[in-house]
């Protein structure tokens, strides 16, 4: 299982290989491959610049009414 900045918060081994040393190798394997923290960094950034620009290519309802009425003549 992941969290949403991709770090490992659990592994589970569905089937066991039959060599106890492999299973413990499989089981870390995930938790070594978590991302690194400038990663995660960087991705915060980037929500942070996708909200921002959501928010600018679509305005709220009452600036898209305002808009529309401008648009209009003032004149509804």
């Amino acid at each position: 299982m992941m969290d949403r900045e991709g770090k490992v918060l659990s592994v589970r081994l569905e089937r066991s290989s039959g060599l106890r040393g492999l299973d413990n190798e499989i089981i870390a394997l995930p938790k070594r491959a978590s991302p690194p923290v400038f990663a995660t960094k960087c991705l915060d950034w980037l929500r942070h610049r996708i909200r921002r620009a959501v928010k600018f290519l679509w305005p709220s309802a009452e600036i898209a009414r305002a808009n529309e009425k401008m648009f209009r003549g003032g004149t509804q």
